[in-house]
């Protein structure tokens, strides 16, 4: 035989190269993919993080408003009740007078919480940024 014979290979050695080769790029290309999720995760964790605080001063304002609404109708009864000869004329204006200091309470505290608000989302959006 002459030089080139000793050097081929069989048909089976080379098909053993390729599905060597094949297995290679399916693990370069399962190691991006892992790699992407694990970037899509972190990012998830933060968004939940995020709902989370949301959900938390959501329910605070519910809970603060709730109180209020209970104060302005315990007052709207009263002035009711007054306007029925139950109660004295300063019973009823000191009432009407808490009903209004009600809703400046609401809208004070409505104003505060949006500037909070906003302080919070843009820290947050400052800490989305550095995570990215």
């Amino acid at each position: 035989m002459n030089e080139l014979g000793n050097h081929l290979i069989s048909l089976k050695d080379a098909a053993f190269i390729v599905i060597f080769i094949l297995i290679v790029i399916a693990l370069i290309y399962l190691i991006l993919i892992l790699k992407r999720l694990v970037v899509t995760i972190k990012h998830t964790n933060q968004v939940l993080k995020n709902v989370e605080s949301m959900t938390d001063m959501a329910e605070k304002r519910t809970a603060d408003v709730d109180v209020i609404l209970t104060s302005i109708l315990s007052n709207i009864k009263s002035i009711t009740s007054s306007s029925e000869g139950k109660e004295s004329f300063i019973k009823y204006a000191t009432n009407i007078a808490k009903g209004i200091g009600s809703l400046i309470g609401v809208i004070k505290k409505s104003k505060d919480d949006k500037a909070s608000k906003k302080e919070k989302e843009d820290v947050k959006a400052s800490e989305i940024i550095d995570v990215e």
